[in-house]
């Protein structure tokens, strides 16, 4: 999952530093999730996967007695 990182990270990942605020990463699934939870980074919608359409709600109105 590609994330674009929020803030700094000390320390190191499979031996490099983690990204600049700002920058992307690939990250497996779970570390991902851990990261986007923290705060630490956002999510970066993937090009290839189709948009998921939300329907609108419907507007309801109650009648007056």
């Amino acid at each position: 999952m590609r994330v674009k990182m929020r803030h700094q990270i000390s320390g190191t990942r499979d031996g490099q530093d983690w990204p600049a605020p700002g920058e992307e990463i690939d990250l497996p699934e779970d570390e991902a999730v851990s990261v986007l939870n923290s705060g630490m980074a956002e999510a970066i919608e993937d090009a290839d996967e189709p948009e998921k359409a939300t329907a609108p709600k419907p507007t309801t109105r109650t009648k007056k007695s």
